[in-house]
């Protein structure tokens, strides 16, 4: 039987370089809810991300200390007698547990007429100063005091505040309590948050953006109640595009191949793969384009009949013949003969070997454009609200992935 493949020396040896071309172009997808080939749309979504540190706990370095303020209200003072009577600034009334109530001003009280008291209202304050000063209205209820015809009444007493001194929690505490190390690790932590939730096939597209925000469960800055301390953590919240990268490439790798099977016609076939890129994106009008380039190496595949019918066409020509005859076949760029001597072929064809060239094709794969580095905001803080005890209520949890 004959064998013109074979691997053995053969009488002639015709080794052929097949045609090929490179067939490569450009192409614009759209970002949709789904990839849709014949609209050349690919799927694109948001995703979410987040991470948080553990809490570190941080002493309060801020300090205050306030001495005791007076409680401030109003008294009344009435005067039953026919003729205008005084009562001078700085005129004590006793409320009993040790407070007194002081007016401010003097009052100068018209006469009453027998029928109505005269009457004035004064500023006072109480003695001690301190909470203890804060006493109701009508402790002092037209009480008679000071001279004969003379009595007093009081409005509410407020605003008495004991001395303090106490720790609280300083913007500088809570923005040194986290290190560097335990930000790049929340960091990686947030970016992997996002790879966690591609589906297969997606790619993450363009610059992911982040914001952090420190955290701290105590209230920050001086609220009038003592802090000894505060836990910090540290939260980044990451939002991102992915988008159907093998979806993409396949639309891509698709229409590529018509281009080249229109263009080269037939007998033509792949080599390989087809590189596809994501070379750019823009976004106008809500509408993202995404911009890949395509590219392949088609060669002309020799079936075997053809090999064999080459064969047959030049057995028993000369070397110049057969040339000419390889040279005006069809997808033959090039091609060598060997003979074991003389300048002819063997006229059985089924002496004549004939060996095609393999063509270098490219590895496919679909590269995405560099993402960069995220861009990250902040940080915002956040300190917690004090409760009815001054405690801190609890900073609100992060926000998880969609």
């Amino acid at each position: 039987a004959r064998n013109i493949f074979s691997s053995q020396q053969s009488p002639a040896t015709i080794t052929i370089t097949p045609n090929s071309s490179t067939v490569q172009d450009t192409y614009t997808l759209v970002g949709a809810n789904t990839t849709n080939p014949t609209t050349r749309e690919v799927a694109i979504r948001t995703i979410n991300g987040a991470a948080q540190s553990p809490a570190t706990p941080v002493k309060a370095t801020g300090h205050a200390q306030h001495p005791a303020a007076a409680a401030q209200g109003t008294l009344t003072v009435f005067n039953n007698a026919s003729a205008p009577q005084q009562v001078n600034a700085g005129t004590a009334f006793n409320v009993g547990g040790g407070v007194k109530l002081v007016s401010d001003a003097p009052a100068y009280i018209p006469a009453g007429n027998g029928f109505n008291n005269g009457h004035l209202s004064v500023t006072g304050h109480a003695v001690p100063a301190g909470r203890m000063g804060n006493i109701g209205a009508g402790v002092l209820n037209v009480t008679p005091c000071c001279a004969g015809g003379i009595s007093v009444s009081n409005g509410a007493f407020t605003g008495g505040q004991d001395a303090a001194n106490y720790s609280f929690l300083q913007q500088s505490d809570v923005n040194n309590a986290i290190s560097q190390s335990i930000k790049d690790v929340t960091k990686q932590d947030a970016l992997n948050d996002l790879t966690r939730q591609l589906h297969p096939g997606e790619q993450l597209l363009g610059s992911t953006r982040c914001t952090t925000t420190l955290q701290a469960d105590e209230p920050i800055g001086d609220q009038g109640t003592n802090v000894n301390s505060a836990n910090v953590s540290y939260l980044m919240k990451c939002t991102t595009t992915a988008y159907d990268n093998l979806g993409a490439q396949n639309i891509v790798k698709g229409l590529l191949t018509q281009k080249a099977n229109s263009s080269l016609g037939p007998g033509y076939v792949l080599v390989n793969n087809i590189q596809t890129n994501l070379t750019s994106q823009t976004t106008a009008k809500n509408t993202l384009s995404l911009f890949f380039t395509g590219k392949g190496v088609w060669a002309y595949q020799f079936s075997d009949a053809q090999k064999l019918q080459l064969a047959k066409a030049i057995a028993g020509k000369t070397v110049a013949e057969a040339q000419r005859i390889l040279k005006n076949t069809p997808g033959i760029s090039n091609a060598t003969i060997n003979v074991n001597g003389g300048n002819a072929l063997p006229a059985d064809y089924n002496q004549i070997s004939i060996v095609i060239q393999p063509i270098a094709g490219l590895n496919g794969g679909g590269t995405p454009p560099p993402t960069g580095s995220p861009t990250v905001t902040g940080p915002n803080i956040q300190g917690g609200t004090p409760g009815a005890n001054g405690k801190g209520g609890s900073a609100p949890p992060p926000g998880g992935g969609s």
